[in-house]
């Protein structure tokens, strides 16, 4: 970072944009127990049907959620914050997108979990934590790209991203019978 000053743009955009990920942590901690019970009555055609559900709720109700926090992230910003904090303006917008992504991605995660690949939900989580240090310094550091607390926004939408395409392959991998 270049100083204080970047760290705070951050973790206010961060904290803004974080909100929307509530929903999708309170729909995998629901989702969990149902998709261990339905994987172990091989009731598959239900949780292909609480997916398809899952995706319509993000895309019909965050997504757009998501998208007028962003484009209306300067009137956020400057209501909630002032007019100095204008540079966490662009980091609110990118991290609103990577909260977005992880909501709609976290489902996999669930279905993973509820057929008992614990072990393989964590070496991705560590996966996803040294893509993410290996592209923040990258996309942070002055010498390199020197992007900033922007910087660092694009690092954890492209590593909520690739964590949750990761998600997907396993679950057409390991959980071929839910049919996403």
């Amino acid at each position: 970072f270049y100083g204080s000053a970047e760290v705070g743009y951050y973790v206010l955009g961060f904290s803004i944009g974080s909100l929307i990920i509530m929903v999708g942590h309170s729909v995998g901690m629901v989702m969990f127990p149902t998709f261990s019970k339905e994987i172990a009555n091989k009731n598959y055609n239900n949780i292909s049907r609480m997916v398809e559900k899952f995706e319509r709720f993000t895309w019909l109700f965050l997504f757009p959620v998501t998208l007028i926090t962003s484009v209306g992230s300067d009137i956020i910003v400057n209501f909630l914050l002032g007019k100095e904090y204008f540079k966490t303006i662009p980091v609110l917008s990118i991290i609103n997108f990577s909260s977005f992504l992880t909501t709609y991605f976290l489902i996999y995660g669930a279905i993973l979990n509820g057929k008992g690949f614990f072990k393989l939900n964590a070496k991705i989580y560590l996966f996803k934590l040294l893509f993410f240090i290996s592209s923040a310094i990258i996309l942070i550091h002055p010498q390199l790209l020197g992007f900033g607390s922007k910087g660092l926004a694009i690092s954890l939408l492209f590593s909520n991203t690739m964590t949750g395409l990761l998600f997907i392959f396993f679950v057409h991998k390991f959980v071929a019978e839910v049919y996403i």
